[in-house]
């Protein structure tokens, strides 16, 4: 795991220097501020790039949400908030433009999953910003190109900063394309990203964007989810109908086709749903 320079805001002390404790012995750095004014230095700074605070006695966190934003080094720069509170919900935190939810009293297996979600999150965020081999993959059919897909995600994101807004991106990667390309041969390879490819399209809601980020991974991006559940489902029935397709289309069976699907929580960076899938001809190699 990535090692983050954390800022604790926090006026009561005991609860800080818990937080502390349970950050530091997982391995991060993590400060203590009674202000906010001097998160927001650290912030502005560039000395840190995670917060993890309690705005008591106020009951709104949106003023120094906005203010932590506003002071970011730079444009491509991203600060990942986390909200701890007795008084306020984890959906009211969301809706106030931070990105998780830490109860109180702190818990370690929360804190792990702050710092694998906020580490997550912001690696992804810079790899939108600073993405350029990939931009020249262009769209295919009805499927948005990278560029046109990363202008989403990173309107997506700024959605959630100001409206509180979930959005959720499904991810169907070809693990091993390169290794199949070659083996296949050019005009197979083709053809089975041609089949992998409306097999992907198939399962979406009309309302749903799809493209490509890069040449091997598929995304899908679900905005304004009736509920939390419906990304997981929908995540599931993509699972079951390539996992149908790599394991039946009679010919590609002589080939190891291996496909992960994951779907992406913005703001929170959490992984909602993860699956593989593999064929009989992957498996073999993978069990020898």
């Amino acid at each position: 795991m990535t090692v983050s320079n954390i800022v604790i805001v926090d006026r009561d002390r005991q609860a800080a220097h818990t937080a502390q404790t349970v950050l530091e012995k997982a391995g991060q750095i993590a400060h203590i501020e009674l202000a906010k004014e001097g998160a927001i230095k650290k912030v502005a700074s560039g000395e840190s790039n995670m917060v993890l605070v309690d705005v008591a006695p106020q009951l709104d966190p949106r003023p120094f949400v906005i203010a932590l934003r506003r002071n970011l080094p730079a444009r491509d720069s991203y600060v990942y908030i986390a909200l701890s509170s007795r008084d306020i919900t984890p959906e009211e935190a969301i809706r106030r433009g931070c990105n998780c939810f830490v109860s109180k009293p702190t818990r370690q297996d929360e804190i792990q999953a702050l710092l694998e979600n906020g580490n997550r999150f912001i690696n992804f965020f810079n790899w939108l910003n600073r993405n350029e081999e990939n931009n020249n993959v262009s769209s295919l059919g009805a499927m948005m190109g990278c560029e046109s897909v990363v202008q989403v995600l990173l309107s997506s994101i700024e959605r959630a900063d100001r409206y509180g807004e979930k959005t959720y991106m499904l991810e169907a990667k070809i693990d091993n394309a390169r290794a199949l390309e070659e083996q296949m041969g050019q005009q197979r390879f083709t053809e089975f990203y041609r089949d992998f490819a409306e097999t992907f399209k198939r399962i979406r809601r009309q309302s749903d964007l799809f493209g490509r980020l890069t040449a091997d991974r598929f995304v899908i991006i679900m905005q304004r989810p009736i509920s939390d559940r419906e990304p997981v489902d929908a995540t599931a029935r993509m699972h079951l109908s390539l996992d149908r397709f790599i394991k039946t289309a009679t010919p590609y069976q002589d080939f190891p086709v291996s496909v992960s699907v994951q779907t992406l929580c913005i703001p929170s960076g959490e992984i909602v749903a993860n699956h593989h899938s593999a064929n009989q001809k992957a498996e073999t190699l993978m069990t020898a």
